[in-house]
């Protein structure tokens, strides 16, 4: 999948995390499981690029103790919302991004919350928002 170009008059910080969630195993695998959705396809058409992708890394080990608690909780809540059994376990980070992806056809939001242990992912929620249509279309593997 195309990507959109990062330009040099981004803020550091923002090209910086650009460049990690870009790097990253989780966001490749779902820009792949975007591409290969039949049904996304039909709704954006081909080819498909992503804009610069929101949200970021967070790690459970990382700031403060105050940070990580914080961090800790707002990552049991979202699990918990979602219903994850046993959220928190012995995760190390967890992703929540967002990314514009847009096709000839039109444009969606691809919205993922993951966490994961080293350069291993577990995806928690992984949909497509396509603006106009109730229904999100997920990009999840079938259990």
């Amino acid at each position: 999948m195309r990507q959109k170009a990062i330009t040099g008059d981004l803020d550091p910080g923002y090209l910086a995390n650009v460049k990690r969630v870009r790097g990253s195993s989780f966001y490749r695998i779902a820009l792949d499981r975007a591409e290969e959705s039949l049904e996304l396809l039909a709704e954006l058409g081909q080819p498909l690029e992503a804009d610069l992708p929101k949200g970021s890394i967070k790690s459970l080990s990382e700031g403060s103790p105050v940070q990580r608690s914080v961090t800790q909780k707002y990552l049991t809540t979202m699990l918990e919302m979602m219903g994850a059994g046993n959220p928190v376990g012995n995760t190390e980070h967890f992703a929540h991004i967002s990314v514009v992806l847009r096709g000839p056809k039109g444009k969606g939001k691809l919205i993922l919350f993951a966490s994961g242990i080293g350069d291993s992912w577990t995806f928690h929620s992984l949909d497509v928002v396509i603006e106009g249509r109730e229904e999100r279309i997920p990009l999840m593997p079938s259990a």
